[in-house]
């Protein structure tokens, strides 16, 4: 051990060289590495989306998705099929085992449904989506305004805030919801039908030939070629009225002989509101390796560019930032951990009682968690509460190896040996131990990364950045501390230990030590007692997956009775609006009726989006339980469910919305 700590300081240039190009590297990789609240990851469910229009709920449920659960449950590695079936929509969730490839059983999927999909009804749109801890917003943003329409509000963001937005490097989708989308109706006499004797679906065969750009061939000039299109392309009222179906003696016949054409909306079984106002709704999804922080600031400087252009009347307001959540996370782990290097760098300083044998310690702490960073990224691991959680929990253990070298040294120094062969003597000593005691700590967290299923997915990063915080101190003792050692230290004066105060409590400790061999027995049943009473204060603690946090933004699902009509609904839900409008400490809102956040829902169901302002003075508990008493009083028969945001997240990821699913099967639907 003496060799390898001689070749450290002989080669002390080169190793600080190769530390400080890692430092480096680390920072860089830092400022790219993906950041959120929870670690990236995918859940073992796959869910199957089914669009049909208004198809009736009999009609959906045989032709539609009664063939898909068919083809589904033949998926190598499903264990569970549900579906859900309303008018015009079906989900089917498949659920698999948690060491399954997901990607591949998505490809099975996929291509379990192309072999199905010439059985299903014309016009079944099919969306397959993987549940990642991405799937779900990162940032809402609403567009209202007092004057201009739905239409031309659902315009502007599919065709100018979409591909702005788009354009953002990390970004998965923008996805629009509510609004109004133009649409033609054309309703035909049947008067005229009959005279010129045309059938409705001649009409609509025509119209589908006419409506669309049509190549006509190529050209060859010289060195050049020129190709001819065709637009026919129906783009207004008065091009359907004057589309030419048919002739009758030599006159042509026009669609406006035999319809009446007019351009409206079409028609939509949701309504979305945000900040008192109907709005249209735009959601942002990141990539699941993208950096949330550094996302989330892009979108905001181009939307803060973009409301400059926009006319007055027109309102573009953020309505939820999941990443406002992320980044108070890490400023407060962060500041955590400053707190501890400090704590920990005047507990060292008053034991060691010289600031230059300190510093080698205090340097020490923030090398090594930088460090982490370099091989955090080499494990994919990403920024978020239990990463940084793994390195603020190391905190402690990373400085006892420094510690245990420079003490070591310190001995050797002030027993008069030279500065050179202290550390060299100092260090090789206490090497052995530190890596038998460094293997021991690292071991213990070895059994939480190969745990499965959600445990896993939030305890496996957080026991291998802490695996990864310890190794490093060991080979930073070893190779880092003897150098600072020797920067440190005075090469000229020796040290003398003071050690009035430790032998203060060294002989106190005896003392006390003596006392209590003296009185084992009764130790010992103290001891007994005190297990009995914490076992029993055990089972009265309460239990959870994840701690109770405050995010300042929380979701309220909401119900109103089976049956009630989407507009009976929206009434019940402005009361609530009112109700909202009065409690001083809510910044903004988005509600969708007739769908969830990432779900369709029936007419009667939905849920709110709220977000508080960032000084509010009650919790959000004492908010959601305020709201909740004040609606149950004003609008009886409304059924609320409030929980924070990133727990309802968890739980639609993991498809476990209750904590007990009670499933019923049979035949007879009358029972």
């Amino acid at each position: 051990m003496e060799k390898l700590v001689n070749a450290v300081l002989r080669y002390r240039l080169a190793v600080l060289f190769v530390l400080g190009i890692l430092i480096i590297g680390s920072i860089a990789l830092l400022t790219s590495m993906p950041a959120g609240v929870f670690p990236n990851a995918t859940f073992p469910r796959i869910l199957v989306q089914v669009e049909r229009g208004y198809a009736p709920l009999t009609d959906m449920e045989i032709t539609t998705t009664k063939p898909l659960e068919d083809a589904l449950r033949n998926v190598e590695g499903v264990r569970i099929v549900r579906s859900k079936t309303s008018r015009g929509y079906a989900e089917i969730e498949l659920y698999f085992d948690w060491d399954i490839d997901l990607m591949q059983a998505y490809q099975l999927v996929q291509a379990r449904i192309s072999d199905v999909r010439g059985k299903l009804p014309p016009g079944t749109g099919i969306l397959v989506k993987r549940m990642t801890t991405s799937a779900y917003p990162m940032s809402g943003y609403a567009i209202y305004s007092d004057v201009r329409s739905q239409r031309q509000l659902r315009n502007l963001a599919e065709f100018t805030i979409r591909p702005l937005l788009s354009g953002v490097s990390g970004v998965y989708q923008i996805e629009i919801v509510g609004g109004e989308r133009p649409e033609f109706w054309v309703i035909l006499k049947p008067e005229k039908l009959a005279f010129y004797k045309i059938s409705p679906l001649t009409i609509e065969d025509n119209l589908k030939q006419i409506n669309q750009v049509k190549f006509l061939g190529k050209v060859t000039d010289k060195y050049r070629i020129h190709l001819g299109f065709q637009n026919d392309l129906l783009h207004t009222v008065d091009d359907i009225k004057n589309t030419v179906l048919t002739s009758r003696n030599g006159i042509p016949v026009k669609l406006g002989d035999l319809a009446d054409v007019s351009l409206t909306h079409k028609e939509e079984y949701i309504i979305t509101t945000a900040n008192w106002h109907r709005a249209v709704l735009i959601d942002v999804l990141k990539q699941p390796n993208a950096n949330g922080v550094a996302v989330g600031n892009e979108i905001d400087r181009l939307i803060g560019k973009l409301k400059t252009d926009l006319p007055p009347d027109i309102h573009l307001e953020k309505t939820y930032d999941q990443e406002a959540f992320v980044k108070r996370s890490i400023i407060g782990v962060s500041e955590n951990i400053i707190a501890g290097i400090l704590i920990i760098s005047l507990i060292v300083l008053f034991f060691l009682r010289s600031f230059r044998a300190s510093w080698s310690i205090i340097i020490f702490m923030p090398l090594v968690m930088i460090l982490s960073f370099f091989f955090m990224h080499i494990f994919r691991l990403s920024i978020n509460i239990m990463t940084l959680g793994g390195i603020a929990a190391a905190l402690g253990i990373l400085v006892d190896n420094a510690t245990v070298v420079v003490e070591n040294v310190i001995r050797h120094y002030s027993e008069g040996q030279p500065l050179h062969k202290a550390i060299v003597k100092g260090s090789a000593e206490v090497i052995p131990p530190m890596f038998g005691a460094t293997i021991t700590t690292v071991i213990v967290f070895v059994p939480l990364i190969f745990v499965t299923g959600l445990t896993g997915i939030f305890f496996k990063p957080m026991a291998l950045t802490l695996a990864i915080a310890v190794f490093l101190s060991l080979l930073l003792a070893v190779s880092i501390t003897p150098i600072f050692t020797y920067i440190f230290l005075n090469k000229k004066n020796h040290f003398i230990i003071k050690d009035d105060f430790l032998s203060g409590v060294r002989s106190s400790y005896e003392k006390i030590l003596q006392f209590l061999l003296r009185k084992k027995i009764i130790i010992l049943a103290i001891l007994l007692i005190t297990i009995g009473i914490s076992g029993f204060l055990f089972t009265r603690l309460h239990t959870g997956f994840l701690p109770e946090w405050d995010e300042g933004a929380f979701v309220m699902n909401y119900k109103a009775p089976p049956g009630t009509s989407l507009e009976e609904t929206n009434r019940l839900l402005l009361q609530f609006e009112d109700i909202m409008k009065k409690d001083s400490e809510i910044e903004a809102y988005s509600r969708r009726t007739g769908r969830g956040i990432a779900h369709r829902h029936p007419a009667n169901e939905g849920d709110y989006l709220i977000s508080l302002r960032e000084d509010h003075r009650r919790s959000t508990f004492q908010i959601m339980n305020d709201l909740d008493k004040k609606a149950k009083v004003q609008i009886p028969g409304l059924y609320l469910d409030f929980v924070q945001v990133l727990p309802d997240r968890l739980k639609d990821l993991a498809g476990e919305e209750k904590p007990i699913d009670i499933l019923i099967f049979g035949n007879d639907n009358k029972v």
